[in-house]
C-alpha cells in the first residue's frame, strides 16, 4: 500500500516521450512537467509543511524539497517521498547552518510584504517605502533563490554557494528576476486574501509548485555558470554511482 493512496501504480512507468518530439521550451515545458508530476507535488507539499512544524528544521525541509524538485525538471526518475527524506536526513546539519538565518531574513521579508499591502490601500503612499521593501524582498529571495537550489544538488562549501548565490543571482539577469517576481506575486496575493488564500497554501500545494518553478527558473543558471555541462554531470553521476555499487 503507497503512502497517502499512492501505491506502486502511481510509480509505474509510462508510455515515455517519444525520441523524435520535438523539444518543448519555456511555459509549454513547465507545463509538460508540472502535469507529469503533479500528483508527486501534492504530496510533496503536504510532507514539506509537516517538517517545517519544528520551525527550525525549515531549512533542511526547503533543501529536500529543492533536491526534489530540481530532480523534477531535470527529468529524472523521482520518488517524492523517499528521495525528501533521503536529502532531508543528508542536509540536516547544513539545512540547519543556514536554514536558521535565512528563515529570520524570509519572516522580515514577510512582515515587509504584509505592511506592503497596507501602503498599497493607504490613501497616501510612502513610495519610498514600497521601493525598499520591493529591493529587500527581491535581494533576499533572490540569493535564497539559487542556495536552497545548490546546496541540495552540488557539493560544494555554504560560503561558495552562498557566493554563487549572489553573483548567479546578478548575472540571472532576467530569468532571476521573473523568479523573482513569481514569489513576489504568489507571497502578495496569498496575504492580500488571507485567510481564503490559507486554504490554498496547505491543500492545493502552494509551497512544492513554488519549489518547481523555482528550480525550473534556477537550473538553465546553473547549468550555464556552475555545471557548464548537463551531459558531463550526469556521466559524472552515473560513474560515482557504479563507483559505489562495485564498493
Amino acid at each position: 500500500m503507497g503512502f497517502l493512496g499512492f501505491g506502486s501504480s502511481y510509480y509505474k512507468e509510462g508510455p515515455g516521450i517519444r525520441k523524435d518530439a520535438p523539444k518543448k521550451k519555456g511555459f509549454a515545458l513547465f507545463m509538460e512537467i508540472f502535469t507529469r508530476e503533479w500528483a508527486g507535488l501534492w504530496v510533496l507539499n503536504f510532507v514539506f509543511i509537516l517538517c517545517c512544524l519544528p520551525i527550525i528544521t525549515i531549512g533542511p525541509a526547503m533543501i529536500a524539497m529543492s533536491r526534489v524538485t530540481m530532480t523534477m525538471v531535470r527529468d529524472k526518475n523521482v520518488y517524492p517521498i523517499r528521495d525528501f527524506f533521503e536529502a532531508f536526513k543528508e542536509n540536516f546539519k547544513k539545512g540547519l547552518i543556514i536554514g536558521i538565518p535565512t528563515t529570520a531574513l524570509i519572516a522580515i521579508a514577510m512582515y515587509m510584504m504584509f505592511q506592503f499591502t497596507f501602503l498599497l490601500m493607504a490613501p497616501k503612499k510612502s513610495l519610498v517605502s514600497i521601493v525598499f521593501i520591493i529591493i529587500w524582498f527581491f535581494v533576499t529571495f533572490g540569493i535564497i533563490t539559487f542556495l536552497y537550489p545548490m546546496v541540495a544538488n552540488m557539493e560544494l562549501p555554504i560560503k561558495a554557494c552562498l557566493k554563487n548565490a549572489l553573483l548567479l543571482f546578478i548575472v540571472g539577469g532576467l530569468r532571476s528576476v521573473a523568479a523573482v517576481a513569481i514569489q513576489f506575486a504568489i507571497i502578495f496575493l496569498s496575504m492580500y486574501y488571507f485567510p481564503i488564500s490559507l486554504i490554498i497554501l496547505l491543500f492545493v500545494g502552494i509551497f512544492s509548485l513554488s519549489s518547481l518553478l523555482q528550480s525550473f527558473w534556477v537550473w538553465p543558471v546553473l547549468v550555464k555558470y556552475v555545471v557548464k555541462d548537463e551531459n558531463a554531470e550526469e556521466n559524472l553521476e552515473e560513474t560515482e554511482k557504479d563507483r559505489k555499487e562495485h564498493e
